[in-house]
């Protein structure tokens, strides 16, 4: 299944109804005001939203999927959004129609033959974004300094223990799910090439569709790390260097690479920062010269997922 997840939405406070805007402000637990405006502010949760309300309107940000389902695991489709949003209407007694969503993540679950960090180690580099393994059992692609877009590949079995929430019981039992999302963490309307998106947008088949591709688009777009079948090509002794050469990053998984180039960095190995590009270029040229897609189970069986999963959207 995939859905939307987490989501921001702002609001213009001269789209609402200023008794609306005082009984919600009345509900948050913090306040305070603005020192140099004089302008009062409130923040606070209701139910797992974070709501922040000052003068230029108000700001809600949270898990939509989490506020909407019981458990930690369903996601809210193209079909479910509007009835979800106006259950965060309902809860809040605010109109969201002129709502502007700024952030949007959107997830898919895979139940997989193994276990999910079992697979960190094929997804290896994605051009203009950097690769980090935060945990044992979380992948993160971050994309620039303000970080505009996002991947996270993660378990999300444990993430829910982790965090003490329930997971159905077919997912327990299955016992390997791998959680895929693309995160969209700011300036959507712009990412989407749309001069806004606002909450009723959510549900539009079109929009929904572009978002659907650009998830998909994304996680092919990462080079993956194969298995080493190609002995085929070699055919003298620098090409037999360049193959064990290959077997052994590929042995070393993608985790390992990067930490000995972020090394690199940190003592400034190069003073042109342009072989660092190159030294990550020819690495990966070696690479794909020997690195077939066949000979990997683990990585067919995650493409198929994501191809299903566009298949029958």
């Amino acid at each position: 299944m995939i859905g939307y997840d987490t989501i921001h939405m702002f609001i213009d406070s001269y789209t609402l109804n200023k008794a609306d805007i005082s009984r919600l402000s009345q509900r948050l637990e913090r306040g305070g005001y603005n020192k140099n405006t004089g302008e009062a502010w409130n923040v606070g949760n209701i139910e797992n939203l974070r709501i922040s309300v000052g003068g230029a309107g108000v700001s809600i940000k949270g898990s939509l999927s989490g506020f909407y389902y019981s458990n930690n695991t369903m996601l809210v489709n193209r079909g479910e959004v509007k009835k979800a949003i106006e259950a965060v209407s309902d809860t809040l007694h605010v109109s969201l129609n002129t709502a502007k969503v700024t952030r949007l993540d959107i997830a898919a679950d895979f139940i997989m033959q193994n276990e999910p960090k079992a697979y960190f180690d094929i997804l290896g580099t994605l051009v203009y974004f950097q690769r980090l393994r935060a945990t044992q059992n979380t992948l993160y692609y971050t994309r620039g300094k303000e970080n505009l877009q996002s991947l996270c590949f993660y378990d999300k079995i444990q993430e829910s223990k982790d965090n003490k929430k329930e997971m159905p019981s077919v997912c327990n039992e299955c016992g390997n799910v791998l959680r895929y999302e693309a995160r969209f963490n700011a300036r959507l309307a712009k990412q989407m090439q749309r001069q806004e998106v606002l909450a009723s947008t959510l549900s539009n088949t079109d929009f929904y569709n572009e978002v659907l591709e650009k998830w998909g688009q994304m996680y092919f777009n990462i080079n993956k790390f194969y298995g080493v079948g190609n002995m085929g090509k070699v055919k003298n002794v620098t090409e037999a260097k360049d193959y064990i050469f290959a077997v052994a990053l590929h042995n070393m998984g993608a985790g390992d690479v990067d930490k000995i180039l972020s090394e690199m960095k940190a003592r400034h190995l190069f003073n042109d920062r342009k072989y660092y590009s190159r030294l990550k270029q020819s690495l990966d040229s070696v690479r794909e010269k020997y690195l077939t897609s066949s000979a990997d189970d683990a990585a067919n069986e995650l493409d198929d997922e994501v191809r299903n999963v566009l298949a029958y959207k």
